[in-house]
């Protein structure tokens, strides 16, 4: 096995042990790492000689065998081989960006844009640009020979950035488009106020 693969594998089943109080702390906090740089308090505790440590936050025992089947799949040896590779993205977060690119969270959207925004976002992530064409078919408005190549060129490019963002140089790269877009999501929630949270609608 994988020196990284082994070392998420054993944090994942740590956080888990971790969150969960038992009767033994000593057993509780077996698999977090020791030290006092160590992000367990108990264990920092442990190193420093100190008794400050309380697990007042931790979920009874109870719920340990609750949790533990999604633990386990989350640690699973093929999921974390894709991790070291670098090949997994938010799912989640990529198709929510596809929804804000059609209707950008800093204006007002009436529940229908929102509702056509979300299923084009949804159509486009599963089947690209071209999926825009069977659309059309379906509400009997046939695409032309632009709108054809257009969704061509479209997915073409996605296909190559997606090559290109695979590579190691590219990787290093969106930390410092990471950093404006922050910025500028900081400076249009200041200008705005809040203009999305869960359950806000």
């Amino acid at each position: 096995m994988d020196v990284a693969v082994y070392a998420m594998k054993k944090n994942i089943i740590a956080t888990l042990h971790h969150g969960v109080k038992s009767q033994d702390p000593a057993k509780q906090h077996r698999f977090c790492p020791p030290g006092e740089s160590s992000w367990c308090e108990w264990q920092q505790d442990a190193a420093s000689g100190t008794a400050a440590y309380k697990d007042d936050e931790c979920l009874p025992e109870v719920f340990l065998e609750v949790l533990r089947p999604t633990f386990m799949t989350l640690s699973d040896s093929k999921l974390l081989e894709r991790c070291v590779l670098g090949t997994t993205r938010n799912r989640n977060k990529c198709v929510n960006s596809m929804v804000w690119v059609r209707c950008p969270k800093h204006k007002h959207h009436g529940v229908k844009v929102v509702r056509c925004a979300v299923a084009s976002a949804v159509c486009h992530f599963h089947s690209g640009a071209s999926s825009r064409l069977r659309v059309m078919e379906r509400l009997s408005i046939p695409g032309g020979a632009s709108t054809r190549l257009a969704s061509h060129v479209k997915d073409n490019k996605r296909k190559r950035t997606s090559d290109l963002q695979a590579t190691a140089k590219e990787k290093k790269c969106p930390q410092g488009e990471q950093l404006l877009w922050t910025r500028r999501e900081e400076a249009l929630r200041e200008a705005e106020g809040v203009t999305y949270e869960a359950g806000g609608f």
